[in-house]
């Protein structure tokens, strides 16, 4: 029989077609589900980010309600609500009395702000809601009396879509969505919402600049065999006749510097607590305590003296007796003015007896070639304002015995300049000089507090913070509050899941 070869060809087209055709449906099919899982995803990814912002920004409201009353700006607490309760909300808080100051033991404050609105035609959603409490989470004072506390917020957006996971396990292990059930308060959930709780140490930064042991305009840098630590010259259990013992070291050499920039410590050791403003400081291994951010509280200008009621005693240089004898009390102290660089060429002494005090007001620059030798139980107040300050080789020597044994010598750094402290030098004192670059080098010591523009420590120099000086501070008022720890909880409480 003879086959008709066109119904053939004919027939063999079709076949094809319709492979053809269903191939096309199957890729369509799999680039529309494909497409729909990463839009799904896309949106996911989007509102789990604007939930953090939500968080963080609450976090914010907090730091600034903390912030102003420090400050003691009015207006600190609007909005805010107070629960007399240890128990923190794990949902959107509700009730409470007017809050009028930062919460005590046993008590949250708590604050829900409007809701942030994102333009129209973003991923994800268009508005996020928050929510943050404020309470003292049993945390202690600090060393100067000042409380810390722990602020957590939570940020919640909706996750436009259907309520399916990601094809991306990584994104189901990193985002905790609550498609169907609620994560934080039990029960399901009438559409997808991302909701991101975080928590942070509010840690209280004084104004009084002889709280911290080095605070600074600007950069600290350590490289060497460098040490930072303290002791405290009031006890003997800290201290040995008042002066430093490094078998009694404590761990409060506190360093805070307002603008990081070039800092790097090279992981050398810091016993005791680093708080910055500015860049991440590079190296900070070696650091012992809490690591915070921001700070601001910026050491203030210093300037001269003013003796205009009291008679001042007047030299062209060091004096040509080598000595200086200090006969004044704390309220009127003998007065010296140094016209031009103080400089030791030979043995010089400072006496007087027990709980005398001196003024000395450098003109020029302040070098100690020779040993300068200053008596027990007198007090030293150095103005210098030639932008120069130098002791190598141990050159000045102040043994003080009693508490706070740096308070007996004080430097106050006029202007900009630098100062160095090297050789073998040991130098007791405070350092007041917010202008000054200061270098601690070779295994030059020093015990005290050091207010500066700058720091470097190279070689083998070590300082010592004496605690002994917080007590003698300006004052403990708090200059601003500033992140010591933050983390993200991902707990899901209603699951039994805690961190």
């Amino acid at each position: 029989m003879k086959i008709n070869s066109v119904t053939s060809e004919r027939g063999s087209v079709l076949v094809t077609a319709l492979i053809t055709i269903t191939i096309l449906t199957l890729i369509c099919a799999t680039s529309l589900y494909v497409a729909s899982q990463n839009t799904n995803a896309g949106m996911q990814a989007a509102s789990w980010q604007q939930a953090l912002s939500g968080a963080e920004s609450a976090v914010d409201q907090a730091f600034n309600a903390l912030n102003m009353n420090a400050s003691g700006t009015s207006g600190a607490w609007t909005n805010w609500k107070r629960v007399d309760s240890s128990s923190l909300p794990t949902t959107k808080p509700s009730g409470g009395s007017t809050a009028v100051a930062p919460p005590t033991s046993n008590k949250y404050n708590y604050l829900i702000p409007s809701n942030i609105t994102f333009q129209q035609g973003v991923e994800g959603n268009n508005s996020v809601s928050s929510w943050v409490t404020i309470d003292t989470a049993g945390l202690p004072l600090d060393n100067n009396g000042n409380q810390w506390y722990r602020v957590r917020a939570t940020g919640s957006a909706g996750a436009p879509g259907p309520k399916r996971v990601s094809n991306q396990r990584l994104d189901d292990d990193l985002r905790k969505l609550s498609l169907i059930f609620d994560r934080k308060a039990g029960g399901t959930v009438s559409s997808p919402v991302a909701s991101r709780t975080i928590e942070v140490i509010a840690a209280s930064q004084t104004k009084n600049v002889l709280a911290y042991g080095f605070v600074l305009r600007n950069s600290i840098y350590m490289n060497g065999n460098t040490l930072i630590d303290s002791f405290d010259s009031r006890y003997s259990a800290t201290s040995t006749n008042g002066q430093y013992d490094s078998t009694k070291f404590l761990s409060h050499g506190n360093v805070a510097t307002v603008n990081s920039t070039g800092s790097n410590l090279n992981n050398e050791p810091i016993k005791g607590s680093l708080a910055y403003s500015g860049p991440v400081v590079k190296g900070t291994g070696g650091v012992t305590g809490t690591i915070s951010t921001p700070f601001n509280a910026s050491p203030p200008d210093t300037s001269d003296p003013s003796w205009t009621a009291l008679p001042v005693n007047t030299y062209t240089g060091a004096p040509g007796s080598n000595s200086l004898i200090a006969t004044g009390t704390r309220a009127n102290p003998t007065q010296v003015k140094i016209n031009g660089d103080f400089i030791t060429n030979a043995t010089f002494t400072i006496l007087g007896a027990a709980n005398s005090y001196i003024e000395i007001w450098v003109s020029g620059k302040f070098q100690t070639k020779s040993t300068l030798t200053q008596s027990n139980g007198v007090y030293v107040k150095w103005y210098v304002d030639g932008g120069s300050i130098t002791t190598d080789g141990g050159t000045y020597i102040n043994n003080q015995t009693g508490t706070a044994t740096a308070l007996y010598t004080t430097f106050i750094g006029v202007g900009a300049g630098t100062a160095s402290i090297g050789g073998n030098s040991n130098l007791i004192a405070v350092l007041n000089a917010p202008g000054y670059d200061v270098t601690v080098k070779g295994t030059g010591d020093f015990s005290g507090s050091i207010a500066a523009n700058s720091l470097s420590m190279v070689g083998s120099g070590s300082i010592h913070y004496d605690e002994a000086l917080a007590a003698n501070g300006i004052n403990s008022s708090i200059a601003n509050y500033s992140i010591a720890s933050w983390f993200e909880d991902n707990s899901d409480p209603t699951r039994g899941q805690t961190f």
